[in-house]
């Protein structure tokens, strides 16, 4: 498959729930960005980043980066960014784990869109473990969020009464 496919821009956005990992990785020796649809206009209060090494080959990385927020549709179409964030991030060949980069801002932004630039790179390219943005919810969507915890616990608890029920039967067939 096409790099593209297995390093692409949606690997680096982080979710805690994803244990599978995955990584953006540039193509060598260019710099490059991907935009994040945050799905709404939010208050965003931070980031966090983590550099790559390209797994066991450990032969790339990011070193200057920025980020970029941009309010509305409206002003994407127009190409108005503003400046959130920038930095150098450390080479990470070496290390046993890769330090997390967070970034407080110092005051809070509103965004719809978010944009990573890798603008220079260690070894053959750019790239990035994971990118994650700090904010807060909207009221509702918080609500949302809620509620999609508490299905998902209540789920848990429906497959462990079931798990119950089958050991419980099974011990009914041992004993008969």
């Amino acid at each position: 498959p096409p790099l593209s496919l297995l390093f692409g821009a949606a690997k680096a956005l982080y979710y805690a729930a994803d244990d599978e990992g995955g990584f953006w990785l540039l193509k060598n020796m260019t710099p490059g960005s991907f935009v994040v649809d945050l799905g709404g206009t939010r208050t965003v209060t931070g980031f966090a980043v983590k550099n790559t090494r390209n797994d066991s080959y450990r032969d790339r990385g990011t070193s200057q980066y920025s980020i970029h927020v941009c309010p509305t549709v409206a002003s994407l179409k127009e190409g108005k960014w503003v400046a959130a964030a920038h930095g150098v991030l450390e080479c990470v060949w070496s290390a046993p784990d890769i330090p997390v980069v967070k970034r407080e801002l110092k005051a809070a932004v509103q965004a719809r869109y978010v944009r990573f630039t890798a603008e220079t790179w260690y070894g053959c390219g750019a790239g990035l473990e994971w990118l994650q943005v700090f904010g807060e919810l909207p009221e509702e969507d918080a609500l949302l969020a809620d509620l999609g915890e508490q299905r998902r616990l209540l789920g848990e608890v429906y497959r462990e009464k079931a798990a119950l029920e089958h050991r419980v039967q099974e011990l009914a067939r041992d004993k008969a």
